[in-house]
């Protein structure tokens, strides 16, 4: 076997791993917090899509009663329901936190 495909081979299994266990952690988290800031990146080229057409990426940052500051990545739908201000609730086993 060819020394690049085993490498590519390898880099993708960590990361797959690495993946695992980051969405794990995030599901298995609970907490309640305020949304303290909403980032959106734009005018990122997705070269999958046909004439590589731009998209942005939402974030929404949460500071927990705890004062621990929290990242999510959510669709730009959520994105836009969202003040900053808002409280909310993420309960384990829950993707994403939801307004109260």
């Amino acid at each position: 076997m060819n020394l690049t495909l085993i490498i590519v081979i390898v880099a993708v299994v960590i990361a797959t791993i690495i993946g695992y266990f980051v969405v794990t952690k995030q599901i298995k988290s609970a907490w309640k917090g305020t949304l303290v800031d909403k980032k959106e990146t734009r005018n990122r080229v997705d070269r999958s899509r046909p004439g590589g057409a731009a998209y942005s990426i939402y974030y929404l940052i949460f500071e927990t009663e705890e004062g621990k500051k929290i990242k999510f990545s959510v669709n730009g739908d959520f994105y836009a329901e969202c003040q900053v201000g808002d409280k909310f609730e993420k309960k384990s086993g829950d993707q994403n936190p939801k307004k109260i």
